[in-house]
């Protein structure tokens, strides 16, 4: 673990496949799937965090560095430090259980911007904005008169 809301943790080689897999799937690069992982434990106590399961051993356990984020950081050292157990630890059980349980739900897709129906919603609304704008004159110049009168 570092500053600056970088944290490293050591995932089993399967877990890690699965992790980028997933992260792809929904769009998401493998730091904002461990963010939004993160952002499961508020709320949570240290004996639920401990429920969580750790994900199997294998023999292989690359080292994977990920950026959290400060204050995403924050909750996971606050995590960690209400269940006893390290912050590489809290997050590699958060992962298992995002991975396991499907916690994390894709990204929205964006608009596809080849259609028109961005371009037709903006003039719509600037049509929208230019009527608005000429009945609060009207009724401006008209109150107007009406003082002047």
């Amino acid at each position: 673990m570092s500053g600056r809301g970088l944290v490293s943790v050591r995932l089993p080689e399967s877990m890690l496949g699965k992790l980028r897999l997933a992260a792809r799937r929904r769009g998401m690069s493998t730091n904002e799937f461990a963010r939004t992982g993160v952002g499961v434990l508020v709320g949570l106590s240290g004996s639920q965090i401990m429920e969580i399961p750790d994900p199997p051993l294998e023999a292989a356990n690359p080292r994977l560095s990920l950026y959290l984020g400060q204050e995403e950081l924050q909750s996971l050292n606050a995590a960690a430090t209400s269940s006893g157990l390290t912050a590489s630890g809290v997050l590699r059980r958060v992962l298992n259980a995002a991975l396991t349980k499907n916690l994390i739900p894709p990204v929205q897709p964006e608009e596809d911007k080849s259609s028109g129906t961005p371009l037709v919603v903006g003039i719509v609304l600037m049509i929208v904005f230019a009527l608005l704008t000429a009945i609060f004159k009207a009724r401006t110049a008209s109150e107007q008169q009406k003082r002047t009168a």
